[in-house]
């Protein structure tokens, strides 16, 4: 997952995220789903100061752009975060689309469930950018756990938080006259910024830079997070 990069914000850790898109590179069974805040896009009416901003907003979208030219055929979908979502409301442009339109790769508004095919074995993934406000852990995964209410799957990817985090959980799903055990992993996708501005204003506390990387095997139904 890649997830609340900021990028135009002075504190995007470019030099992380760079790295990051090489390490996706590096390998062929290496893929990308993008969750939301790609670009910090702060306007007028934000509550981010646009003058907080490096690079316009414009800018940020046709850069973003050329930054993820290098793994475009490594991603599955994008999926719009809140901070792109300032655009859509004000003036009805969907940045996150047209990111999606120019590196043609799917793009989906809100929820996208994925469907993975590893040889033979099937992974239904859930991922939306999220919007849970808690500042502590739990309440986070909380709110991860609320989505399977709502949509049926193995594995949950949210983002918004900044926090890197993983858990599993049991379920039972029906199976014939029988139920069997299902699996779920929960995951929230970390950020790219380095602490200040914002977060710290608020005392917020510093978060890990990087993602979960989660691994799917075709040998048998198994997938496991790794921080």
């Amino acid at each position: 997952p890649l997830a609340d990069v900021h990028f135009g914000d002075a504190l995007c850790n470019l030099k992380n995220f760079r790295s990051f898109l090489n390490h996706i590179n590096e390998s062929n069974s290496r893929y990308i789903i993008c969750a939301g805040d790609l670009i910090n896009n702060n306007l007028l009416s934000s509550v981010g100061s646009p003058y907080d901003d490096i690079i316009a907003p414009g800018d940020q979208k046709r850069k973003i752009r050329e930054e993820l030219k290098k793994v475009k055929d490594r991603i599955l979908v994008m999926i719009g975060g809140n901070h792109e979502y300032r655009t859509k409301r004000n003036a009805d442009i969907d940045i996150t689309e047209d990111i999606a339109d120019f590196l043609e790769v799917p793009y989906q508004e809100d929820v996208s469930i994925l469907k993975i095919t590893v040889g033979k074995i099937d992974y239904l993934i859930c991922i939306t950018h999220g919007n849970s406000g808690g500042r502590r852990p739990g309440a986070n995964l909380n709110s991860i756990e609320m989505i399977s209410l709502n949509y049926q799957a193995d594995i949950y990817i949210v983002g918004h938080s900044h926090k890197v985090m993983a858990h599993k959980a049991l379920t039972f799903i029906p199976d014939g006259n029988k139920v069997k055990e299902m699996e779920q992993l929960y995951c929230n996708t970390g950020g790219w910024l380095n602490y200040g501005g914002y977060a710290r204003r608020k005392l917020y506390r510093p978060q890990v830079r990087g993602s979960v990387q989660i691994n799917l095997s075709s040998k048998k139904k198994l997938f496991k997070a790794v921080i």
